[in-house]
């Protein structure tokens, strides 16, 4: 996602989640209760209408909805060292500058609003220009999420509204007339189909194991969980002043009105501080991950299980699609193997168990709980990790002391 969007969490990755949360949305998914939209592997934009110069504007960034957005030429020169990048945004800002640009005056205020402050996220995938995943042509898809009203300074102010988003839907029709090349599409809600039931119990019922194991209520959250599992394990730093432990326990996972660590380091003295220095490090890059590894696997388990049973719609041949991603996967962990880079080695011991015998036929689903966003994506995750590890590695970016983008001069169908 760009930088507006934020980071769109995989479930075991917000902390605030309760125990029974982690359920209910195991079973949601695993029952169809849920909405969820295909994740797409593109790129992102914001897309909005400058109503003064009549044109499309784009935005990547809060600075760039400061700016009032970046039309074709500013679009070109931000991505213009590196030309595939480049490529694939202004391809795209043609077709929707096209597409848009048919419709009328009236029905591009109420998607945008009178003062073109309302932007809709975008992914733009491209099959010439591809990420991981090969899909069948060049979409624009609008994200199934709300549009967002930014205000002059760069700051959200609101949610779009929800006729902002059904207008959009009315004009795609009329958007998609003489595009030839590329399809615009609406955000639509993808078709779960329901899986085994002993898939979901068998998940629900480790959840339920982790939690009984740390004689934690259902109602607890996981930040919470892991505050007393840190506490508990850092009774083996006896000098260490308890008080210190309990509130390392709590800043370590970021809990809300707690003293930072920097403050609870302070109050010690030299010898103290440099031997708590040593229990905070070893907490935080071993024990924490040890902590929460296993709710990481059993949400990975579950959605690998879950995605196995769909197909992305953007696939012709799903199955085709996946062997020739796990070929790709399968050099790259060859390449590794007969490396020397340490980096590479560390992150494919840590990514091979996840990924095992998966398969790959889409990169996974967002969906909606408690008004929060959040992803699964199965093998995807830990298959894309090493093939980018590989792929980008030695890409280099284009010096371009003129500052002039090589597409200004090409324009796209």
């Amino acid at each position: 996602m760009t930088a507006l969007s934020g980071h769109i969490k995989h479930v075991y990755e917000d902390l605030d989640l309760r125990f029974r949360d982690l359920k209910i949305i195991i079973k949601g998914l695993g029952f169809c209760d849920f909405d969820v939209y295909e994740k797409l592997d593109g790129q992102n934009l914001f897309v909005s209408w400058d109503f003064d110069e009549d044109k499309l504007k784009v935005a990547r960034n809060k600075q760039n909805i400061k700016d009032g957005g970046l039309d074709r030429y500013g679009l070109s020169l931000k991505f213009g060292d590196r030309p595939k990048i480049e490529a694939l945004f202004v391809g795209a800002y043609d077709a929707l500058s096209k597409s848009i640009g048919k419709l009328g005056h009236n029905m591009k205020t109420q998607i945008f609003g009178s003062m073109g402050s309302v932007w809709f996220p975008v992914e733009i995938i491209n099959p010439d220009l591809m990420n991981t995943i090969k899909y069948n042509g060049k979409y624009i898809v609008f994200h199934e999420h709300y549009p967002v009203l930014f205000g002059f300074d760069g700051e959200p102010i609101s949610r779009g509204l929800p006729r902002n988003i059904e207008m959009l839907k009315h004009a795609i029709p009329i958007m998609n007339e003489d595009l030839f090349e590329w399809t615009i599409r609406a955000p639509s809600a993808y078709p779960l189909m329901p899986i085994d039931q002993s898939i979901i119990n068998k998940a629900c019922k480790s959840i339920d194991e982790i939690r009984n194991r740390g004689n934690i209520p259902d109602g607890s959250t996981i930040r919470t969980y892991t505050s007393e599992r840190l506490k508990s394990d850092m009774q083996r730093f006896p000098l260490v002043p308890e008080s210190v432990r309990a509130g390392l326990a709590k800043s370590l996972v970021k809990m809300h009105g707690v003293p930072s660590t920097k403050s609870l380091l302070d109050s010690l003295d030299d010898q103290t501080r440099r031997y708590t220095r040593s229990m905070i490090e070893e907490e935080k890059k071993i024990i924490l991950p040890k902590i929460l590894d296993p709710i990481e696997n059993i949400i990975h388990k579950f959605s690998s299980s879950l995605l196995s049973f769909m197909k992305s719609e953007y696939i012709d041949n799903p199955l085709e699609e996946a062997s020739r991603i796990k070929n790709e996967y399968d050099k790259c962990c060859e390449i590794i193997r007969n490396g020397n880079i340490s980096k590479h080695h560390n992150l494919l011991s840590k990514m091979e168990p996840k990924v095992g015998t998966g398969m790959v036929t889409m990169e996974g689903f967002v969906f909606e709980y408690n008004e929060k966003l959040f992803k699964i994506t199965g093998a995807f995750a830990p298959m894309n990790r090493i093939i980018a590890s590989i792929k980008y590695e030695n890409e280099k970016r284009i010096i371009n002391p003129n500052d002039v983008p090589l597409s200004l001069f090409v324009q796209s169908g």
